[in-house]
C-alpha cells in the first residue's frame, strides 16, 4: 500500500505464531508513546491489551508513516500493526486493501470476489478506492 516505512524494518514471515508480538506504530503514535526516545526496541501493549497484566507485550520493530484509514477526514494518528497470525483480539470486521493496476471495474472488480489464493468468497462490502476519494474528498 505504499506505507512509508521511516525506521526499522517491516513485519516478515518470522512473525508468527510462537514468535514475540511485534509492532509497527504510526510516526504519530511513536512520538506521543515515546516522546524524545526511540521507539525501536520499547515495549508496549497494543489493543484491547493495554490494561491487562496477563497479556503478552509487544516489541516496537519499525515506525511507519501516518495514513488515512477510516476517512479522508479523520487523523488516524494511534495506529500500530501486527502480523494477522499474531493479532490475538477477535474483530468482527476484517478488512483488506489491496493496490490494483488499470484502476476499478472490469476483471479486477469481479477479482475481488476471490480470496487471495483464487477461490471464490463472498465479496462483502467490496468497493473501489476510487469512488470513496470521489465521496471524501
Amino acid at each position: 500500500m505504499r506505507i512509508p516505512l521511516r525506521r526499522g524494518r517491516v513485519l516478515d514471515e518470522h512473525d508468527g505464531v510462537g514468535a514475540p508480538l511485534a509492532v509497527l506504530l504510526s510516526e504519530s503514535f511513536a512520538r506521543r508513546k515515546f516522546p524524545g526516545q526511540d521507539p525501536l526496541g520499547q515495549r508496549l501493549r497494543v489493543g484491547p491489551d493495554i490494561g491487562r497484566a496477563d497479556r503478552p507485550w509487544g516489541t516496537v520493530v519499525g515506525v511507519v508513516g501516518d495514513v488515512k484509514q477510516a476517512s479522508l477526514a479523520l487523523s488516524d494518528s494511534d495506529a500500530f500493526y501486527t502480523s494477522t497470525t499474531q493479532y490475538a483480539w477477535v474483530d468482527s470486521v476484517q478488512s483488506l486493501v489491496a493496490r490494483m493496476r488499470g484502476g476499478c471495474g472490469g476483471e479486477h472488480s469481479r477479482n475481488q470476489e476471490r480470496d487471495l489464493v483464487g477461490r471464490p468468497r463472498p465479496a462483502g462490502r467490496a468497493r473501489c478506492h476510487d469512488g470513496q476519494l470521489a465521496c471524501e474528498v
